[in-house]
């Protein structure tokens, strides 16, 4: 086992981001069991509070956070291990976060899998609508998830987040599958390599 204060620096990470990657994959498994329900067709008049509880699992609802709690668990988790022999980075840079991990586990199911949600965005995906629409990067995933706008002012338009339909449906089961791939293998991962 590595040494006390990488394991509990690195614990504090990693324990944090399986909350934010646990919420992503429960909601996703929601969000798809509902079908992402956004219209509510119905014999009888409904009023707001049914339309709410009938579509409290879609992606206009909870969309938005469920993107953010997927990137930010993934970012703690690779300061988690980055911590484990150094010091983690203070930016949210995915990307970087990400070339750093893989110079020691490049080949790793982990870095395979978070590569491949973060740089290879499938363009025609929600996600990849949104990013091309609004001219950015994943790495201002963190503004652009959290803030309606960016630090010089842009709005963000978060439309192509919200509104998919049953036709997103698999978009938001990759990004539940995702989550908990992720999840089990940062565990392995840390077994493997004797932090837990």
């Amino acid at each position: 086992m590595k040494g006390q204060s990488e394991s509990s620096k690195s614990l504090g990470y990693w324990t944090l981001s399986l909350h934010f990657l646990q919420l992503a994959e429960a909601s996703c498994a929601l969000l798809v069991i509902t079908e992402n329900t956004f219209v509510v067709i119905s014999d009888a008049p409904r009023g707001p509070s049914e339309y709410d509880e009938a579509t409290r699992w879609s992606d206009h609802s909870v969309g938005i956070a469920i993107l953010f709690n997927f990137f930010h668990g993934i970012e703690l988790l690779l300061k988690g291990f980055i911590s484990a022999s150094g010091t983690a980075p203070p930016h949210h840079r995915l990307t970087e976060l990400l070339t750093t991990f893989e110079k020691s586990q490049r080949n790793s199911d982990l870095a395979k899998t978070i590569s491949a949600n973060v740089r290879s965005i499938d363009p025609n995906s929600p996600l990849g609508t949104f990013m091309t629409n609004n001219s950015i990067q994943i790495d201002k995933w963190f503004e652009a998830l959290k803030y309606p706008e960016s630090t010089k002012g842009q709005p963000f338009n978060h439309i192509d987040l919200k509104y998919g339909g049953s036709d997103t449906v698999p978009f938001w089961q990759s990004i539940g599958e995702a989550a908990r791939q992720v999840r089990l293998q940062a565990v392995s991962l840390s077994r493997e390599l004797g932090y837990v």
